[in-house]
């Protein structure tokens, strides 16, 4: 294991205004609120999002989908920040196509998020293929209208950069 493995300073499910200090996080968690009290259920199916309510923050938004009961995780959608962020877009492929440190915390992260059926918020050091240094992330659970979490909202919002890695200076 690299010495370079993410640092993970808070994960916890225990959601506070306090702990959402960012705007379009709060505003995230205020539509799927809204979204599970619509549909009366602790978890929201996807349908039941108007995406139309998250415009100010779509860019820093990512949509995974639970594959193989939670074993793993693919990018349906990386928002455009998001992407520019990373130095790259992860659109379809799987937590573990990508070859980095935080990885396997990124699944541990997720999994919680697909077993528990409830939102969770992380503060970690990103990883090194990116020019993003802290990096907070918001996680929801979706359904697809049934009872299992089939796909998990994200969003990310950088606290601090780094310099762009040079592998990544196509500009």
């Amino acid at each position: 294991m690299s010495s370079d493995k993410a640092a993970v300073h808070l994960f916890t499910a225990e959601i506070s205004d306090a702990l959402l200090a960012d705007e379009r996080q709060r505003n995230l968690y205020c539509v799927w609120l809204a979204a599970c009290e619509r549909s009366g259920q602790s978890v929201p199916a996807r349908a039941d999002i108007d995406i139309t309510e998250l415009r100010e923050c779509i860019g820093n938004l990512l949509m995974l989908q639970v594959e193989d009961g939670g074993r793993n995780f693919r990018y349906l959608v990386l928002g455009t920040q998001v992407a520019r962020d990373y130095g790259q877009d992860l659109t379809g492929k799987r937590i573990t196509d990508i070859p980095n440190d935080s990885s396997e915390t990124l699944l541990e992260f997720y999994r919680a998020v697909y077993r528990e059926r409830r939102p969770y918020f992380s503060r970690m050091n990103a990883n090194l293929i990116s020019f993003v240094d802290t990096i907070e992330r918001f996680m929801l659970p979706l359904t697809n209208g049934g009872d299992d979490v089939s796909r998990i909202i994200v969003g990310c919002y950088p606290l601090s950069f780094r310099r762009k890695p040079d592998q990544f200076l196509s500009e």
